[in-house]
């Protein structure tokens, strides 16, 4: 059998289990969505133990220790905030703006509903403050990621120290 013919059948079970799960929750009177939720954190947990009791027999083998499973299934790979941002410069620019107009829609929309706000129709004022508060300070966040992006030089890292900062040996007694 070849790879394309497994990888075929093996995403057909999984349309039919997702549907089997769907229509279970379905017929149990909830909701369409939580099934198709349900059906895709099923996907997500099996086909991650499939993956790490691959990549465990792998590292056993090469007689190393593997990582536990949750780290493994919500981290597989080790990430960094001091690695280099590797892309080319104007799909960064793009990237980067998209990420900033969202982050400032994001932000401008939990401002405007905290200023618009009636606490006296409120039935939770206290909740409804920390909530767009917090979505106004994600929103902040967001967009600066995408202001770091855009303006972060090839080989300096997203966030942290960039090379330009660095004092040189010969401008250090220089002050």
């Amino acid at each position: 059998m070849s790879k394309t013919i497994i990888a075929g059948a093996y995403l057909a079970l999984w349309v039919a289990i997702a549907a089997g799960v769907i229509y279970a929750v379905s017929a149990a009177g909830h909701s369409f969505w939580l099934g198709a939720v349900l059906a895709f954190v099923l996907f997500f947990v099996v086909n991650g133990f499939l993956a790490y009791r691959l990549k465990s027999r792998q590292l056993r083998l090469q007689g190393e220790q593997p990582p536990p499973f949750l780290t493994y299934l919500f981290f597989p790979k080790p990430f960094s905030f001091s690695e280099k941002l590797k892309l080319p410069r104007p799909f960064r620019v793009i990237l980067g703006l998209v990420v900033l107009v969202g982050g400032t829609l994001l932000a401008l929309t939990g401002g405007l509903l905290l200023a618009k706000l009636d606490f006296s129709k409120a039935a939770h004022p206290l909740g409804a403050v920390f909530g767009l508060l917090l979505l106004l300070a994600l929103g902040s966040a967001i967009g600066y990621v995408g202001f770091r992006v855009i303006v972060v030089k090839n080989d300096d890292p997203l966030f942290g120290r960039s090379k330009g900062n660095e004092k040189k040996p010969s401008q250090i007694g220089a002050a």
